[in-house]
């Protein structure tokens, strides 16, 4: 009887052990996130293309960047905008480029600088929470 007991009681510090690395990497997590999301908004606004003027109101749109956090616990989400009180509306424009009628030159070139940082935020994102997964886990049963 004894040893079916001892087993139950492991079982239940296993499930109590998993419980908490669980919990661990969810707080972690949404810590890297935050991390990567503010370094990203810094690479993004190194790399956005400025204009050759002082821009709008002596102010770039490189220079407009913040990042703003959603939701609650878990289930929060950062994304990076440029302010909307600067030229919000263009950022897609320099991105992907446009078409510019009536113009000797009828198409403006896209200069990414959104999706490249981007792909490198996801890049880290997944590298250091799968490594903080490995690690919390290894933890358990120890």
């Amino acid at each position: 009887m004894s040893n079916s007991k001892s087993i139950n009681d492991a079982l239940t510090e296993l499930r109590i052990q998993i419980q908490k690395a669980g919990q661990e990497v969810e707080e972690k997590s949404i810590q890297i996130v935050s991390q990567v999301a503010e370094s990203t908004k810094e690479v993004v606004s190194r790399t956005a293309p400025r204009s050759k003027g002082r821009g709008v109101g002596g102010h770039h749109l490189a220079d407009s960047f913040v990042v703003t956090e959603t939701g609650i616990y878990t289930s929060k989400a950062f994304y990076i905008s440029a302010k909307k009180n600067h030229k919000y509306s263009i950022v897609h424009l320099l991105e992907l480029g446009h078409l510019r009628p009536y113009a000797s030159t009828p198409r403006v070139e896209g200069k990414p600088f959104m999706k490249p940082a981007r792909d490198e935020a996801v890049s880290k994102i997944i590298t250091e929470i799968s490594s903080l997964i490995s690690n919390e886990f290894s933890k358990v049963g120890n």
